[in-house]
This record gives C-alpha cells, structure tokens and sequence, in this order.
C-alpha cells in the first residue's frame, strides 16, 4: 500500500503497520502497528481511511495516527454513500454496509460467486463500485463481465 496524503507527505505499508515520510520519502517514521489490507487511502471530507482485516482505520491529521473503528475484514473500500457516516466496503466475507461512520457494520450481501475459472476475490483483480442511491454494488474481475447485485433496503 503507498499513498500521497499532501506535497510530500506519503504512508505505505509492507505487512509490518504503516509508515510515514514528511521529506517526500527520504526518511520514514512507523506510526501505526496495524497492517493495512486496502491498497490506496481513500479521502472524503478531511480524513483519509485505510482497511484492515480487524476494521477501518481513519487518520485526520495527514497519517500522523490511525485509529480504528468497528469489526470487519476490509479489502475494498471504504465507498462512501451521502455523508462519511454511509459507508460499504468489500471484504472475504462479503459486502458490509455502516450508517454510523463504521462503529457498527451490517452485511448486506455475499461476494459474487466466481465462475468459469475466475474468482471475485476482493484482493485479487476483484473490482467493487457502490451505488448507495439504487442500492447496488457493482462487481468485474478481470476482462469479465460486470456483475450487479441489488442489495436489500435497510430499515431507517
């Protein structure tokens, strides 16, 4: 995982937590111990989000310090919905959705199951878009066909 979280201030991670350089990589600083499994940092309102297999992480302070929040196995993600409180991710476990900025998560549905030789594995060319509007995520692997899968409203 690399990112640029502002001019010369980058993170990556290399399964041993997160690291961060301020000198545009010429030093770098361990500022967390948790391994992040989502390959980009996401940036929605001022907070920049990671996935980790035990949650979401969230730092607003330029990777400075991560927290993390909630109990599900993130791959993809976060996709955000109408504010940064609606949120889905894709995980081995399926697709999770969150009305509450990720403390609690609900699964809304199960990967696409793969066929003819291909998997829709989150972390392996699986590739995941949310339309919270319509209430469907969209699914591709590789130069497969795209998948849609209608998930179920959720009570208000």
């Amino acid at each position: 995982m690399i990112g640029a979280l502002a001019r010369g201030i980058f993170i990556y991670g290399n399964g041993d937590g997160i690291f961060r350089s301020v000198d545009a990589g010429k030093t770098w600083l361990k500022v967390s111990a948790v391994n992040p499994q989502t390959r980009i940092p996401v940036f929605f309102h001022g907070v920049h989000y990671l996935g980790s297999a035990n949650g979401l992480l969230a730092s607003r302070d330029l990777g400075a310090t991560w927290q993390e929040s909630g109990k599900v196995d993130v791959w993809q993600g976060p996709f955000f919905g109408p504010n940064e409180k609606e949120m889905a991710v894709a995980g081995k476990q399926g697709i999770f959705l969150t009305k509450d900025a990720g403390l609690t998560w609900t699964k809304a549905a199960d990967l696409k199951s793969g066929s003819k030789g291909f998997s829709f594995n989150p972390n392996w060319f699986g590739c995941y878009a949310w339309d919270p509007v319509n209430g469907v995520v969209y699914a591709s692997t590789m130069g497969n066909p795209v998948f849609r899968l209608a998930l179920p409203r959720a009570p208000e």
